[in-house]
């Protein structure tokens, strides 16, 4: 599999969805509860908010922002509006992909990825690939 040495992060990724079924299924289970995650994370940092206080403000337990920033939180239309309204946001905003810049992205994907965080990133999902080794093999960084 040495196809993948010097692969950029959307391609090993793109790579690793053909190769391990498993992986491909996380992404499509987490679906839009991955990209509320991504946005809330990202509004609750750029506001200064610690989960926390993210929390009181909502209405919630610490423990919840965490389940929703972990994509592991099924939540209602209910919560998503109280996210919005904490946040000053439309609700469809949270279902948004942010864009990212191009030169933040060239200099992340012209980094190598290391097994090591490909298995992170399973654990995360609570993926468990069949074979690392396959699925890295060649890739710089190894």
């Amino acid at each position: 599999m040495s196809q993948h040495q010097g692969t950029r992060a959307k391609d090993l990724f793109a790579a690793l969805r053909n190769e391990i079924p498993e992986f491909a299924q996380a992404e499509r289970d987490l679906g839009s509860r991955l990209v509320v995650a991504k946005n809330v994370i990202r509004l609750r940092i750029q506001r200064g908010y610690t989960q926390q206080r993210l929390a009181e403000e909502l209405g919630v337990t610490q423990p919840r922002i965490a389940e929703i920033e972990g994509a592991r939180a099924n939540m209602k239309v209910d919560t998503l509006d109280r996210l919005a309204r904490v946040f000053g946001v439309e609700t469809s905003s949270l279902f948004k992909v942010e864009k990212k810049s191009t030169r933040r992205t060239a200099a992340y994907v012209s980094q190598p990825i290391k097994p090591a965080q490909v298995r992170e990133r399973h654990e995360d999902w609570g993926v468990a690939p069949r074979s690392y080794a396959a699925a890295t093999a060649g890739v710089e960084g190894t």
